[in-house]
């Protein structure tokens, strides 16, 4: 498997929320009230909290 350069997205990351039936927002919002949310990115949880909000840019 190739080493893939931190932040990196994975190109199979888009198809989970698909597969669940929710949207990327709502599966980063999920993941952070399950108690994953310490494994993203501040700010990946920034930018999920304010499109949340509707003030995403």
């Amino acid at each position: 498997m190739p080493q893939r350069s931190r932040g990196e997205a994975l190109p199979e990351a888009g198809r989970e929320p698909d597969a669940l039936g929710v949207s990327r927002d709502q599966l980063a919002s999920r993941a952070e009230h399950a108690g994953f949310g310490a494994l993203l990115r501040q700010d990946i949880c920034d930018h999920y909290r304010a499109a949340a909000r509707g003030t995403a840019p």
